[in-house]
């Protein structure tokens, strides 16, 4: 009995190993995640190439207002993409903050065109933008293409 035992000890443990192995990736995000447990905020760097100053301060700005807990934001040269995370029992004043928001960034930056956006889609490809701004896997031609992708699923009716 003791010989059957063994081996499917010693193999559990390679299978273990192996499973933990592959489960490991090695892509890193280099994006700063400010760590406060009431709202979600990352910090794209601001390169000369790729220049993120404007969005990073937006989305300081937006996370100011109390029922927002997450925001992605990009920019270009003239446009201000940002998509906003609403608390739950807030979403169904979504049309009023997007509008206050709005209202809010312009005032701040009256020379970009700002586009609000409280779709969850929306969130996670500005999320995706942002991650290849700040590993530099994108320059500004890319990015403004992949800006007007982005912008177009605002009109989207999925």
């Amino acid at each position: 009995m003791k010989r059957l035992i063994e081996p499917i000890r010693i193999i559990s443990f390679v299978l273990l190993f192996v499973l933990l192995a592959g489960c490991n990736t090695n892509e890193k995000d280099n994006r700063t995640a400010i760590k406060d447990p009431n709202y979600d905020l990352t910090q794209v760097n601001s390169l000369p190439a790729v220049n993120q100053a404007v969005a990073n301060e937006a989305k300081e700005a937006v996370l100011k207002k109390g029922p927002i807990i997450g925001a992605r934001s990009v920019n270009t040269d003239k446009e201000l993409l940002i998509a906003v995370e609403v608390k739950q029992m807030d979403r169904f004043r979504l049309k009023e903050l997007k509008k206050d928001v709005k209202k809010t960034l312009e005032k701040k930056y009256p020379e970009k065109k700002i586009e609000v956006s409280t779709d969850k889609k929306l969130f996670i490809e500005i999320d995706k933008l942002e991650s290849k701004i700040q590993n530099q896997k994108i320059d500004k031609k890319e990015l403004n293409k992949r800006f007007k992708e982005v912008k177009s699923l605002i009109n989207d009716e999925a």
